[in-house]
């Protein structure tokens, strides 16, 4: 007769049932401690979104001011330009009006500093004032060099005004 209960078949099942129960212990904790690492992870990542969007508000908020302002800057910078280009046209037309830049501080060849009482006459002055006259080209250099001083003067005055609102 055959035994019902042979000691390899109840060993090669025990074995099998330690090796399924195992493995399926070994997955079910697996998946549990994988899901409360995710769902961790997860609360983090959104803890870490809801920062980063509130920066990236922020930052779109401090743009947004900062282009407003830099607008408010480039016109009044344009309007300056304007203004000073019509200040140079009006002084250019004036200066060719009335003859042209002089230096009152030169004098006429050979005379030097000291001049007698007699060359108070008229045709010593008109002398005086051709010669203390400067050239086309001195003049229009010196018109010229004030307006890019005073568009210099104007940008660095905006740039001012720009830094003194951004840092207050």
């Amino acid at each position: 007769m055959i035994p019902i209960f042979n000691f390899q078949s109840v060993f090669t099942s025990f074995i099998g049932g330690i090796l399924i129960g195992g493995i399926s212990t070994y997955k079910l904790t697996d998946s549990y401690l994988t899901i409360k690492y995710l769902n961790k992870e997860n609360k983090t990542n959104l803890e870490m979104f809801e920062v980063l969007k509130k920066s990236n508000d922020k930052l779109a908020e401090i743009e947004k001011i900062n282009n407003n302002l830099t607008k408010e800057m480039e016109n009044k910078n344009v309007e300056n330009k304007k203004k000073i280009n019509d200040l140079y046209i009006i002084n250019r037309n004036l200066s060719k009006q009335y003859g042209g830049l002089r230096d009152p501080g030169r004098t006429i060849s050979g005379v030097g500093d000291q001049l007698s009482a007699a060359s108070n006459t008229a045709e010593y002055t008109k002398n005086t004032a051709y010669e203390r006259r400067l050239s086309n080209e001195a003049s229009e250099f010196l018109l010229e060099y004030g307006k890019n001083a005073d568009e210099v003067a104007e940008y660095a005055n905006i740039c001012h005004e720009w830094v003194k609102k951004q840092f207050p």
